[in-house]
């Protein structure tokens, strides 16, 4: 009823229902330290390691109807017993995922034993809300395809060197002038005192002689710089190259390497994946 005068999206979920019915909380009791953090991820504690502490308020179903309850969940859950338990995996897509037709993030959910990852617009509008969904692990595979496809599409020698040895050359250049040019200041000097050019001669050819060095000086301080981003840059694309070769021989697909490679993931309803890595967009 709620839901249909638009006071909440969604009411008696599944799991909410099942929380409350094993919340001793409705019995006026207190249950604490069912999770502890440990390196900086909240873990579940095992449940006799709680602390139960009894009749700290007032109670608002019966000891009887709460046991009765947890008999009967027991009992439905009883076909759970061979299913595998939930096993803990990095999230590899973290802060990278969006969905394509909205914009939104898209958020990992565990479903039985799997993960996918599902649109978050679904949930704050519900049914009427975007059905972006992908299984994680068709993510990994498309992903880890995308990878050896960047690897060969990746040049076999970067451009940075090559960018390198013009700027070197650029500056060996530009310092020989920067001598000639203070060459030629000190024989203006000499040719003003030995009276061969008039001061007004002396005053115009120096301050020529020294506007065109002020220009080398500045272009000299524009290519150091350039030649400090071309070393970052080279030392990135080696680093680059061997990830890529690395993955190439062991198919780990790891958090590392998706956060330092991979810019987005786009994600389509129709679950095509789109990918935009550091240097160039990959469609699939």
């Amino acid at each position: 009823m709620l839901k249909d005068v638009g006071l909440v999206s969604n009411v008696w979920r599944s799991g909410t229902i099942s929380k409350i019915l094993a919340n001793e909380v409705y019995l006026g009791n207190m249950v604490q330290g069912k999770t502890k953090v440990f390196n900086h991820r909240q873990r579940r504690v095992p449940p006799d390691d709680w602390t139960h502490v009894e009749h700290t308020h007032q109670s608002i179903i019966s000891k009887e109807l709460f046991d009765a309850a947890q008999r009967m969940r027991r009992k439905t859950n009883c076909s759970d017993e061979g299913k595998p338990h939930d096993i803990y995996s990095p999230n590899l897509f973290k802060g990278k995922i969006y969905c394509a037709h909205c914009g939104g993030r898209m958020e990992r959910k565990q479903n039985h034993n799997r993960y996918e990852y599902r649109c978050t617009a679904h949930y704050a509008t519900s049914e009427k809300g975007c059905a972006t969904s992908i299984q994680e692990d068709a993510l990994i595979i498309i992903m880890s395809d995308a990878f050896i496809r960047y690897s060969e599409e990746l040049p076999e020698s970067s451009q940075v060197s090559s960018d390198k040895k013009a700027v070197h050359s650029e500056l060996a250049r530009l310092r020989i002038d920067i001598s000639a040019y203070e060459n030629t200041v000190r024989e203006l000097y000499e040719n003003r005192i030995d009276g061969s050019i008039s001061k007004q001669e002396y005053d115009k050819l120096w301050t020529e002689t020294q506007d065109a060095r002020a220009l080398s000086m500045q272009r000299i301080a524009e290519l150091t710089r350039q030649q400090t981003e071309l070393k970052i840059a080279e030392a990135e694309w080696l680093e680059l190259k061997n990830s890529l070769e690395g993955f190439k021989e062991s198919w780990l697909l790891t958090r590392e390497l998706i956060e330092k490679w991979v810019v987005r993931i786009g994600i389509a309803a129709d679950e095509r994946v789109y990918i935009e890595f550091v240097t160039f967009y990959c469609h699939r």
